[in-house]
């Protein structure tokens, strides 16, 4: 009986299928997608599939841990899922849960240099991309599976590989109200309107400056000065049921990304006491 040659090209290619296999470790990647916005920053979510059996599942991260932030994992019901974060790859504990959403922001994928940005990253595995509005692609590196457009933004279909896709985002002009004179030689205006506008913006960013250090260079959004003044109302603590039921036209998800930024800005605490979360003011 003759032994079977294993050689060191047949290893290599086992190998790789082991690497690509593992790269959503327990689970089954349902689908993944990473929204550009304008300012550069990125959204990214994906939904995995688990069997109930299975504890946790490992999902490669699009960035260092150091630029990932605003993390969310939930499972099916909505529940947030404890997490743990390595280098490049996060671990989401899944308690028996049949399906998992992740969602994380990240500012690391993206450059801009004389006014074109570039996105450019490893993709562990096929995705979708959302680039801004009234974007235009200036180069790409390789040739996405699907490119379309959709209410005016252009969406890609990638496979794994690195993926470098330069774009420049168009700038709305200025359209003047209907009515307003305008003669051959363009818009013309009284000086002295034009020094009272000056002086206008002057004093409007002088107050915004001063509001910023009075609040510690912190601007918060209407919903996060509500929930706040909620959990101070309350002794300076409160579940995180009780935010969701005092406040019911906010989504659950975007209650926790919402307690998560007040977390990232000093403003609370979120602590884990049994199964619920609790916050606290600080």
């Amino acid at each position: 009986m003759k032994t079977p040659i294993i050689t060191t090209a047949t290893l290599s290619f086992m190998l790789i299928l082991i690497m690509v296999s593992n790269a959503v470790s327990a689970a089954s990647l349902q689908r993944a997608g990473l929204e550009v916005f304008a300012d550069g920053e990125a959204h990214f979510e994906a939904v995995l599939s688990l069997e109930e059996t299975e504890a946790s599942a490992n999902l490669p991260l699009l960035a260092p841990k150091e630029h990932v932030y605003n993390i969310l994992a939930v499972d099916n019901a909505g529940s947030p899922l404890d997490y743990e974060l390595e280098d490049k790859n996060m671990t989401i504990y899944a308690l028996g849960a049949g399906t998992i959403t992740i969602e994380y922001d990240t500012d690391y994928l993206t450059t801009k240099e004389s006014g074109v940005w570039t996105l450019s990253f490893e993709a562990p595995f096929e995705m979708d991309i959302i680039l801004p509005e009234k974007s235009t692609i200036i180069y790409i590196n390789a040739a996405p599976s699907a490119l379309t457009v959709e209410d005016g933004a252009i969406r890609l279909k990638i496979s794994p590989g690195f993926w470098e896709i330069s774009y420049d985002v168009e700038v709305s002009a200025y359209k003047p109200p209907e009515g307003e004179k305008q003669t051959q030689t363009g818009w013309t205006f009284p000086l002295q309107w034009l020094i009272a506008v000056g002086a206008l913006a002057a004093a409007v960013l002088l107050a915004v400056i001063i509001l910023r250090r009075r609040k510690g260079n912190v601007t918060l959004r209407y919903e996060e000065e509500e929930v706040l003044k909620f959990i101070k109302n309350r002794g300076g603590r409160a579940l995180e049921a009780e935010l969701r039921e005092a406040f019911p036209d906010i989504p659950r998800t975007s209650m926790w990304r919402l307690v998560k930024r007040l977390e990232r800005r000093g403003k609370v605490k979120v602590k884990k006491i049994g199964l619920q979360n609790v916050v606290e003011a600080t």
